[in-house]
């Protein structure tokens, strides 16, 4: 029962309740007062099978709503937090992955290279000894790599190191600048171009 009257006293004492649970062979019953002041008289909740609840009691548990609220917001924005840490990592991180691919390729390369001239002196090798050849230089070239990387990677986080151990790896293992190189092969094929081109009567002619 829901109650919220403009008495000036309680309608619904303990003696009602009596009454109630008699009636209704002891079924418990609730009661929310929301009136001020009470409908229902506070002896009432001490009755077996009646529950009374008024505005303190509903304001008590708002606020320990509110309270579950304010503490999985603090949680959420704590989540958020560290996610926008790791996102600005990455993103500081993504100007040495152009170096560490390169320096992945080149030793890469070396690898093979070295795999083909031990080929060319063993002959043809069983696929367990292929497999043995695979696993280990697999894993010497992992382990050379491990210390420049993880460099890298910490350096990446210091802005001020950075461009510094960047060029010092490149410089170390004689890698490629990629992004040098891509603007040089472009400037390259525009000089190429320009060889290539001739004005006739004022159009440009192609060579097919």
């Amino acid at each position: 029962m829901i109650t919220s009257t403009g008495a000036p006293h309680t309608i619904f004492r303990k003696e009602h309740g009596e009454r109630f649970l008699n009636r209704r062979r002891n079924r418990p019953m609730f009661f929310i007062d929301i009136a001020v002041p009470r409908d229902v008289d506070p002896e009432m909740n001490k009755l077996d099978g009646i529950f009374v609840y008024d505005i303190d009691d509903l304001q008590q548990v708002v606020a320990s709503h509110i309270s579950d609220r304010r503490s999985e917001a603090d949680r959420a924005e704590a989540i958020v937090q560290l996610e926008v840490e790791k996102f600005l990592s990455r993103l500081q991180t993504l100007d040495v992955v152009p170096t560490i691919v390169s320096l992945q390729e080149h030793l890469e390369t070396v690898r093979q290279a070295e795999i083909d001239r031990l080929r060319g002196r063993l002959g043809t090798l069983t696929p367990e000894q292929e497999l043995a050849v695979e696993a280990l230089t697999r894993g010497i070239i992992n382990k050379i790599m491990h210390t420049p990387i993880t460099t890298l990677k910490t350096a990446a986080r210091e802005s001020s190191e950075s461009t510094t151990v960047i060029d010092l790896v490149r410089k170390l293992f004689n890698l490629r600048d990629a992004h040098k190189a891509a603007a040089k092969d472009k400037d390259k094929d525009k000089d190429e171009a320009a060889e290539y081109s001739e004005e006739a009567g004022g159009r440009r002619r192609w060579p097919s």
